[in-house]
């Protein structure tokens, strides 16, 4: 639930970011602005101050902002003032946005960029794009998100305006971290804070947010609340209180991930002091949702209740059912804590039937997740693993998403190209018409004046037609060349199986030296496997390991490789022969080679590995995340005895300085070491459709460790079939064993 809960909390942290505008002084400024539209007498003045109300009114109001926007708009087409009609559909997405209604956002957004662009206003068209970029952001479309930020930096940046820039750049860094892209998210931010400089400190304190969302999403929370507490300073200085409420939120979310209950609740609660002030009841819903999240931490369920209730009356007062939802959830998970499993049940399905209006696909992940693990705790195994199911098939959906977003944005290019075609044809056809006007007395230049007319638009028409028709040839193109890229990847993929494959082979010296005292079973989930077995000799030393690596299909395998290069690496070349020290060194070189490139990466391995002397009879093991299972008699009875890993993963956001524990063995005649990868564990199945589980895999090993090598694997493997029935394969599946015959 951990996880899930600090996805959401980074969402909050960076929605607030990109506001643009203090919303604490919203509710005095639309007071203010409310009284002049009353005294206002010219439509024109009507229509500014409409406008300037929608805008002040978008987050804490949304529903009467959306109502001034379009009254906006509507006096904005009656006088004919193409500005005021793209700034009214700017505003009018804006209240789309704020209402989670991102298909009308970005319809209106659109609508006002043909606007802007027929006058041409080079500041609206930039707003226009800076919207868009966040709205596809919160879709999750990243990449998309990414291009729309850039051509809002590039026009601010021709016009030198260095506010707006620094606002692209913030935005553009927002969309960068989403993307997982961290390296150049922080570039964003540091070039947005060098244009900052000696200018407003709110600017500045911005970016440093910004930095600060880069290590929060890292977990590296105590550097993140540094840079929050600079921040902090900074709004303070300036008396900028949506930006002191911001910063306060995220320091006490940030206390929270690191168990430090008392200081998050400190923060949090000045953070709540200031947005009741406000009036901005969204905000303060965010705000009650973080502070429950405290006390469900402290097991005080009664309050976290509370808070989360508080917040789901404002979601449900301003009609916001994917932030309802969600709180709905947060119930339901905090009730099936407490152990009122009636009452959590009952706003379980309250939250799932509100799921189809959460639109961002991060974030209904997250709510899958959430729902699936409420239900595990009730015992409802069959719906645990239905939303478990969806997360995985949404999350898969998600990595084949770019190929698609990358056809889109090259629709979107022609579409827009279409659209410049078109108004600079209107442009002309005006130019023309005018030309005609003023020379109606005389009727041969009617004539001629309609000739030209009509041959210029018969010229325009084809050579729209052509641009169209090459557009869709262009078009199509790219649809033939990605099937035949799929075709290459398919091919690549199973020529990637052959290459995995030759590396897995069970080198003859092991087979020679344990013949039949052995066996793996192995089967990965898809055609390349993220798990892997490793054999390596080193002079009277047999090394032997079992790692999971990140990830399976493709992504896995290549982390599959890395591993297998570095552990070669610590033996051969660093003639290491002690478990722990491999393990020392491989962290090392994994975070030394995936911080290398322009995108730092956090991927790693769990892995058992285990050290062989067979003259000796002893067995050296060390693990990270990964145990050692030994079967063995004591006092005439036979036990299955488990040895502890470190609980850290090799690579990630592991130490480069942890270090791993040393245990040694002696084995006698008929004990059996077993080291696995949770594949096997984590299958659902069976007549219940539960996971096989830990304990059911320690009591089928127990049971069959008697049996010869062969027999067990194939009794294994018997098993792990009829569990898991007609069920989807979870996750690669590696068992190892091996005796002292």
């Amino acid at each position: 639930m951990k996880f899930s809960l600090t996805a959401r909390l980074i969402n909050v942290l960076l929605f607030f970011v990109f506001i643009s505008t203090c919303a604490f002084a919203q509710k005095k400024r639309s007071d203010s602005l409310l009284v002049e539209l009353d005294q206002a007498k010219e439509d024109s003045t009507k229509c500014r101050l409409l406008i300037k109300l929608a805008f002040e009114m978008r987050s804490s109001d949304s529903r009467s902002a959306l109502s001034y926007g379009r009254q906006a708009f509507s006096l904005a087409q009656k006088t004919g003032d193409k500005r005021n009609t793209a700034r009214a559909l700017n505003n009018i997405g804006l209240c789309f946005y704020y209402l989670s209604e991102y298909d009308s956002a970005i319809s209106n957004y659109n609508r006002a960029l043909t606007a802007a662009k027929s006058i041409p206003d080079s500041l609206i068209i930039s707003t226009s794009f800076n919207h868009l970029g966040n709205t596809f952001k919160q879709l999750s479309n990243f990449p998309l998100s990414i291009e729309y930020h850039k051509r809002s930096f590039n026009i601010r940046k021709n016009q030198r305006d260095t506010s707006l820039m620094a606002q692209s750049l913030q935005n553009l860094g927002n969309s960068y971290v989403r993307n997982s892209q961290y390296e150049l998210a922080i570039d964003c931010y540091q070039r947005s804070i060098e244009l900052a400089k000696g200018k407003h400190g709110t600017e500045y304190a911005t970016s440093l947010n910004g930095i600060a969302n880069v290590y929060a999403f890292q977990r590296n929370y105590p550097k993140a609340i540094e840079f929050y507490k600079q921040a902090l300073d900074l709004y303070k200085a300036a008396d900028e209180k949506r930006g002191i409420s911001t910063a306060l939120l995220n320091i006490g979310s940030d206390y929270n991930a690191l168990g430090q209950t008392d200081l998050a609740l400190q923060y949090l609660n000045q953070c709540i002091e200031i947005r009741q002030q406000s009036k901005n009841t969204y905000a303060l819903a965010e705000a009650y949702s973080s502070i429950s999240e405290v006390y469900s931490t402290l097991h005080d369920f009664k309050k976290a209740i509370g808070y989360n209730r508080d917040a789901a009356a404002i979601y449900s007062s301003q009609k916001l059912p994917a932030e309802l939802a969600d709180t709905y959830i947060k119930i339901a998970r905090q009730y099936i804590e407490s152990k009122d499993m009636g009452t959590g049940k009952d706003y379980l399905k309250r939250g799932i039937a509100m799921l189809d209006s959460v639109k961002e696909k991060t974030r209904l992940i997250s709510l899958y997740r959430d729902i699936s693990s409420s239900y595990a705790a009730m015992g409802d195994n069959e719906k645990a693993y239905h939303f478990l199911d969806k997360s995985y098939q949404l999350r898969d959906s998600l990595l084949t998403l770019t190929s698609i977003q990358t056809i889109a944005q090259m629709q979107s290019a022609f579409d827009l190209k279409s659209k410049e075609s078109e108004i600079e044809m209107q442009n002309r056809e005006n130019d023309l018409l005018k030309s005609v006007n003023a020379r109606q007395q005389l009727i041969i230049y009617f004539l001629i004046g309609g000739s030209i007319l009509f041959i210029v638009m018969g010229f325009f028409i084809y050579r729209g037609y052509r641009k169209s028709k090459e557009a869709n040839s262009e078009l199509s193109k790219a649809y033939v060349q990605i099937d035949e890229k799929n075709k290459n990847i398919s091919m690549s993929i199973d020529y990637a199986k052959n290459i995995q494959n030759a590396l897995l082979k069970i080198p003859e010296y092991f087979d020679d030296r344990l013949h039949d005292q052995y066996f793996i079973l192995y089967k990965p989930k898809d055609v390349v496997s993220g798990d892997i077995y490793w054999i390596e000799p080193l002079d009277k030393l047999i090394l032997v390991a079992a790692a999971d690596c990140t990830g399976h299909g493709v992504p896995g395998a290549l982390m599959s490789m890395l591993a297998m290069e570095k552990l070669k690496q610590a033996v051969r070349e660093k003639k290491l022969s002690e478990p722990a020290e491999i393990l020392s060194f491989v962290n090392r070189s994994f975070k030394e080679t995936l911080s290398s490139g322009e995108k730092k990466l956090y991927d790693g391995m769990d892995i058992a590995l285990c050290c062989l002397n067979i003259p000796e009879v002893k067995m050296t093991y060390a693990g990270a995340n990964r145990p050692l299972w030994i079967t063995t008699y004591e006092n005439g009875k036979r036990m299955l005895n488990s040895v502890k890993p470190n609980k850290v993963a090799i690579g990630g956001f592991t130490s480069e300085d942890q270090t791993f524990s040393t245990f040694e063995y002696y084995p006698k005649k008929g004990d059996v070491i077993y080291i696995f990868t949770d594949g096997f564990a984590d299958q659902f199945g069976g007549p219940d459709n539960k996971k096989f589980n830990l304990k059911r895999f320690h009591n089928l090993l127990l049971s069959i460790s008697e049996l010869s090598m062969e027999e067990q694997k194939q009794r294994l493997e018997k098993e792990f079939e009829t569990w898991k029935g007609s069920n989807e394969q979870v996750d690669d599946v590696l068992v190892i064993g091996m005796t002292k015959g």
